[in-house]
C-alpha cells in the first residue's frame, strides 16, 4: 500500500511539474503553441511519455531540415526535459544531439560539441549508438579546428563500425575523414575516401549522401586543380540534386558548381568558353540568392552577393562588382559575423587593386582606387585583429574559469578535509557516551529479554491450549462426519433395494408381455393357416363340380351320338 501511494505520488509529481514546465519555462516551451504547430500540439497531448519523446526528436529533426533551427533547438529541448524526467536515458541522448546539430548548423561549433559530448557520455552508458556519437564529436573538433582530436575520434567510431560490419556507418565516416583531408590539403588521399564513402551509399540508394559525397568530391578535386573532374561530379550532383533534392541540397550544389564555373571562367583561354563559364555560373548564384531572399537568410545573400561580386570582378565588369560587393557589406554591417565582413573588406580590396592596375581609368582615378585599397585592407586587418583578440579573450576566459573552477575545488576539497577531521572528533567524543548508553541500553534489554520470554511461554501455553481445543473440534467434525456417512449408507442400501424390486417388475412385466404377444402371435398365425386352407378346399370344390358337369355332359352327347348312329 505504501509502495502505491509512493508510486501514484511520484507520477502525480511528474505531471504537476511537466505542466509548470509548459506553462512558465520560456526557454523550452515559449511560443510552441503560439506558432500554430498542429503536429506539435499533437504530439504534446500524447499521453505514453516515450512515444511523446520520439515524436518530438522527429520533429526537431524536421525543423533543422527545414532550416528552423530556434524551433528545433526549443523542441529538442522540450524533449530533453521530457526525458530527464521519466528517466528515459536514450531520449536525453537523442535530444542532446538533435540540440548539438542545430548548433553545428548556425556555427556555433562549441556548443555542438558539448552538447555533442554529453550525449556521448550517455551513449556510452548505455553502449548505444557509440560510433554515430563518435562521429559527431570528431566533425564538432573538425570545425573548430582542432584536427588531431577530430581525427583520433573518427577512426574510433570507424572501429566500431568496421567491428559491427556496418556499411553505412563506415560510408558516413569514410566521408568524415575525406572532409578532414581535404581540409588538411591532402586532397588524393581525401578523394580515396570519397570514392569508398560514394560506392557504398550508391549501393544503398541513399541519395541524399550520395549528393553530399559528390559536392565534396567536386570541391576536392577542385582544390587539386584538376578542373575537368570536379566540373564532371558536381554536374552529376546537378541532375540527381533537380530531380529529387531538398532546396538546402539544391543550395549548396548549385554554390559549389558556380564556384566551379567561377574558377573556370577565370582559367579559361578561350573567351567563348570563359563566357559560357560565366553565365553558367551567374545563373547558379541567381537561382540561390533567389532561394535565399525567399528565406529571409541575410548571412547566405551576402555571402552570394559576395560570391557574385568575385564573378564580376574576373570578367573585370568592375562597377556591377562593386554592386555586389557593396550589398553583401550593408547585409553583413547589420550581423556579428566578422569573419565575412573581413572577407568582403579583402574582395573591395583585391577590386580596388584591379582598378588602379587597370590602364583605362585616369591617373587620378588609380590612386583613388589604390587608397580605397588601402582603407579596404586597414579595415579587413582590423577586424582580424578584432576577430584574433575575440579568440584570445574567450581563451583566456576559458582559462580563467578553469583556474577559477580548479581554485575553488581545491577549497572544497580542504574544507571537505576540515570537516571530516571535525566528524572524526565529533565521533570520538560521541563514542565514550554511546558506550554508556550502550550499557545501559543492554541492561534494558535484558529485562526487556526476560519480559519477552515471560510473554513467550505464556504465548506458547495459550498455543497448546488452542491446539487442544482445536484437535478436539476435529475430533467432534470426525463423530459427526462418520454419524452422517453411515444415515447415507442406510439411505443408499434402501434406494438400492428399491431399485432391485423395480428392476425385477419390470424384467417380469416384460417378461409376461412378450409371452402373450407370441402367443397371440401364434393364434393369428394359424387362423391364418386354415384360412388359407378354406380358400382352397372352396376351390377344389368348384373345379370338382365345373369337371362333374362336364363329363356328364360329354356322355350325354355320346349316349346321343350312340342312338343317332343306330337309328342310322
Amino acid at each position: 500500500m505504501v509502495r502505491l501511494i509512493q508510486f501514484v505520488g511520484e507520477r502525480l509529481f511528474i505531471v504537476l511539474m511537466l505542466g509548470f514546465l509548459f506553462l512558465f519555462s520560456a526557454d523550452v516551451f515559449a511560443g510552441s503553441f503560439a506558432s500554430g504547430d498542429s503536429l506539435l500540439n499533437e504530439t504534446l497531448l500524447m499521453k505514453d511519455d516515450s512515444a511523446k519523446v520520439k515524436k518530438l526528436i522527429n520533429l526537431a529533426h524536421k525543423k533543422i531540415n527545414d532550416n528552423e533551427m530556434q524551433e528545433a533547438i526549443r523542441i529538442a529541448q522540450l524533449s530533453r526535459v521530457l526525458s530527464e524526467n521519466i528517466g528515459y536515458r536514450f531520449g536525453e541522448q537523442m535530444s542532446y544531439t538533435a540540440i548539438g546539430r542545430c548548433y553545428s548548423r548556425l556555427g556555433d561549433h562549441e556548443n555542438g560539441l558539448k552538447h555533442y559530448t554529453n550525449a556521448n557520455g550517455i551513449a556510452i552508458e548505455l553502449n548505444r549508438s557509440v560510433a554515430n556519437s563518435f562521429g559527431n564529436i570528431g566533425l564538432a573538433y573538425q570545425h573548430l579546428g582542432n584536427l588531431a582530436e577530430a581525427l583520433a575520434f573518427q577512426l574510433k567510431a570507424l572501429n566500431i563500425y568496421e567491428n559491427e560490419n556496418d556499411s553505412l556507418g563506415m560510408a558516413k565516416i569514410y566521408q568524415y575523414l575525406g572532409y578532414l583531408l581535404t581540409e588538411q590539403d591532402k586532397t588524393a588521399e581525401s578523394i580515396v575516401y570519397y570514392k569508398k564513402s560514394l560506392a557504398i551509399f550508391e549501393i544503398n540508394q541513399k541519395n541524399s549522401e550520395v549528393l553530399s559525397v559528390l559536392r565534396l568530391m567536386g570541391v576536392a578535386y577542385r582544390e587539386s586543380g584538376n578542373l575537368d573532374s570536379s566540373l564532371f561530379f558536381l554536374n552529376k550532383a546537378y541532375e540527381l540534386v533537380k530531380v529529387n533534392g531538398s532546396r538546402r541540397d539544391q543550395s549548396d550544389i548549385f554554390q559549389t558548381l558556380a564556384s566551379t564555373h567561377r574558377v573556370l571562367c577565370e582559367f579559361a583561354a578561350d573567351s567563348n568558353i570563359a563566357k559560357y563559364h560565366f553565365n553558367e555560373s551567374l545563373r547558379l548564384n541567381q537561382q540561390c540568392l533567389k532561394w535565399a531572399e525567399e528565406s529571409g537568410n541575410e548571412n547566405r545573400i551576402a555571402k552570394l552577393y559576395g560570391n557574385m561580386g568575385s564573378l564580376y570582378s574576373c570578367r573585370l565588369q568592375y562597377t556591377l562588382a562593386r554592386e555586389k560587393y557593396n550589398a553583401a557589406l550593408n547585409l553583413l554591417l547589420k550581423s556579428s559575423d566578422k569573419a565575412d565582413l573581413r572577407a568582403i573588406y579583402l574582395n573591395l580590396s583585391d577590386l580596388d587593386s584591379l582598378m588602379a592596375a587597370d590602364q583605362h581609368f585616369s591617373l587620378e582615378e588609380r590612386l583613388q582606387f589604390a587608397r580605397s585599397s588601402l582603407v579596404n585592407t586597414k579595415l579587413a586587418e582590423a577586424l582580424r585583429y578584432e576577430i584574433i583578440n575575440e579568440e584570445s579573450t574567450h581563451k583566456l576566459a576559458e582559462l580563467n574559469t578553469k583556474y577559477e573552477t580548479e581554485r575553488k575545488d581545491k577549497e572544497i576539497l580542504l574544507l571537505n578535509k576540515e570537516k571530516d577531521l571535525q566528524k572524526v572528533m565529533l565521533k570520538e567524543q560521541l563514542s565514550t557516551l554511546l558506550i554508556s548508553n550502550l550499557r545501559q541500553q543492554k541492561d534494558e534489554q535484558q529485562i526487556e529479554l526476560l519480559r519477552k520470554i515471560g510473554d513467550v511461554k505464556l504465548f506458547e501455553l495459550n498455543a497448546a491450549q488452542q491446539e487442544i481445543e482445536a484437535q478436539i473440534m476435529k475430533s467432534k467434525v470426525k463423530e459427526n462426519a462418520l454419524v452422517i456417512a453411515e444415515k447415507d449408507m442406510a439411505l443408499k442400501e434402501k434406494e438400492l433395494s428399491k431399485e432391485k424390486w423395480l428392476r425385477g417388475s419390470i424384467l417380469t412385466g416384460s417378461f409376461a408381455i412378450f409371452f402373450v404377444g407370441l402367443l397371440l402371435f401364434n393364434r393369428y398365425k394359424l387362423k391364418k393357416q386354415l384360412e388359407h386352407q378354406q380358400i382352397l378346399i372352396n376351390q377344389r370344390k368348384s373345379i370338382s363340380a365345373d369337371l362333374h358337369d362336364d363329363v356328364g355332359s360329354t356322355l350325354s352327347s355320346i349316349s346321343i351320338y350312340s342312338e343317332a348312329i343306330k337309328i342310322n
